[in-house]
């Protein structure tokens, strides 16, 4: 993946390299859209919380969260999910391309309206533990990521009304879902119509 661009904050003149896109993200900010994408990651998580908060500090209208992207680790968003329950703004969330595993939880978990595009799909699975090192420390690594991902399945849960073992092993097998099928599983609200031409 490649690295996630600095993105400035709301309020803030874009700069340096890759300034259009800066730009263009500044745009998106003083219209309250967040965009996430790429690989969900603890950089891109803190960032789009950072962003979030800001937001939610200016003014208590609604923030919409862009969603393209490939997930990332279980602890990455824990923060972010966390802070989406706790802003006083609703947060509105919209999937186009992708929302897999992280990214999917999500997308789910808006506070406010959730959608997607027509050709959107989802992937509930979670990437797998990359850890090393001696054997005491490799333990508790899987534990705690054991952990978290049981936190996010309970998440799932509470948030689709499906069941755990059905979420579970939907989760386990990395099940694909389409935008329609999203939103028989509760993941999002409605699959957004094509603007007519």
């Amino acid at each position: 993946y490649p690295p996630v661009p600095l993105v400035p904050m709301p309020g803030e003149p874009p700069t340096g390299p890759g300034t259009f896109e800066s730009g263009v993200y500044a745009d998106l900010l003083e219209r309250r859209i967040v965009f996430v994408r790429d690989r969900l990651d603890h950089d891109a998580a803190m960032l789009v919380t950072a962003q979030l908060m800001a937001l939610d500090a200016d003014d208590s209208a609604p923030v919409t969260l862009v969603v393209n992207s490939g997930g990332g680790p279980a602890g990455a968003v824990v923060g972010l999910l966390d802070t989406i329950d706790l802003l006083r703004c609703p947060v509105d969330t919209s999937c186009v391309g992708r929302a897999e595993g992280t990214a999917a939880v999500v997308v789910a978990a808006g506070s406010g309206h959730r959608r997607c595009g027509p050709g959107a799909t989802f992937r509930l699975r979670f990437p797998d533990l990359e850890a090393g090192g001696p054997a005491d420390r490799l333990q508790r690594e899987v534990e705690n990521a054991t952990q978290l991902q049981r936190t996010l399945v309970d998440r799932l849960v509470a948030i689709t009304r499906q069941s755990r073992a059905l979420v579970a092993r939907d989760v386990e097998r990395g099940r694909m879902l389409t935008a329609e099928e999203a939103v028989a599983y509760g993941l999002v609200d409605e699959v957004s119509a094509p603007t007519a031409r």
